[in-house]
């Protein structure tokens, strides 16, 4: 158990997926889940509050901004 087929997502495999159907809409949602869940959460996204991503995300939403690779704000979020 652990190992995966190439290709194919494994149990201890971090995965951001979006979880909405394509077209126009006000509300888009962007899954993450796995181990790294948390790292690559706070690569991404700044808490309003000016908190760590992984300090602030626990049990609660909290607003703040998606940024991309090179710091531009991509939308502003709220993350459960």
């Amino acid at each position: 158990m652990g190992e995966s087929l190439p290709g194919i997502v494994g149990p201890d495999d971090t995965i951001v997926a979006v979880a909405t159907p394509l077209g126009q809409g006000a509300i888009s949602l962007i899954r993450i889940s796995g181990a790294a869940a948390l790292e690559v959460l706070a690569e991404v996204f700044y808490p309003a509050s000016g908190e760590s991503a992984a300090d602030s995300v626990d049990r609660k939403a909290v607003l703040g901004t998606l940024k991309n690779a090179t710091g531009g704000v991509v939308d502003e979020v709220l993350v459960t």
